[in-house]
């Protein structure tokens, strides 16, 4: 596990690197066109963001931590801080991106770190609390649907700050639906075979690979 948990922080570091490199124009600089130099539409500038999760639960579940209660407090309410200033941030790509995403990434991994210890009663009810697991559970639903309910918003209504954030509203319906009635489902299937497991896989890989090879063809 040790091994593991160093390949995930190499592989943190890297990502992160090249995200940094991806902001700073780096690659445009040096005639390398291996990236997209927009960090935020890179999957290899970004895979940092889902490591560092990994990285969390890897040491929260295996290598657990003795942590002083007013540490843990102290720590928890610097998190949730954290998190609020990801929200003051202007809005916009670049820099700024990259701050806001490490400022979310390192407190939100903190207060799991923390909460997993369960030293401090108050956090960890807090986010035991059911509402609150219910939109944890669906929050990957959710990613996945505000972002074009977002860039329609925004299409329509570009110097609007009320519009993103109806638009994100509306996109809970479909996170909802589509968690329930797919992510669920998938998850709660009994595959017993690799080709079963490969089948399932491939078939949700197809219709957005199909969708974007027709709008690629479209647009050329």
């Amino acid at each position: 596990m040790k091994l593991l948990l160093i390949l995930v922080v190499i592989v943190t570091a890297i990502s992160f690197t090249i995200a940094v490199l991806e902001v700073l124009g780096f690659p445009n600089r040096i005639g390398v066109y291996l990236f997209d130099n927009n960090v935020f539409y890179s999957p290899v500038g970004r895979a940092w963001e889902f490591a560092a999760g990994s990285v969390a639960y890897i040491v929260s579940t295996k290598f657990p931590i003795s942590i002083h209660p007013l540490v843990s407090k102290v720590g928890f309410w610097a998190g949730v801080s954290m998190l609020a200033l990801c929200f003051a941030l202007p809005l916009s790509f670049g820099n700024i991106l990259l701050i806001r995403a490490a400022l979310a990434v390192v407190a939100t991994a903190g207060i799991l770190l923390i909460c997993r210890q369960m030293t401090p009663s108050g956090s960890s009810a807090l986010l035991a609390n059911r509402p609150l697991v219910s939109i944890g559970n669906a929050s990957y639903s959710l990613y996945l649907w505000h972002w074009p309910f977002v860039s329609f918003a925004l299409w329509f209504w570009p110097r609007s700050w009320l519009a993103p954030l109806v638009a994100t509203l509306f996109a809970l319906g479909p996170a909802l639906l589509s968690y329930h009635f797919v992510e669920r489902k998938v998850r709660g299937l009994n595959l017993e075979s690799s080709a079963e497991r490969f089948g399932v896989i491939a078939l949700c890989i197809a219709p957005p690979l199909l969708v974007a090879s027709i709008l690629i063809l479209i647009v050329n």
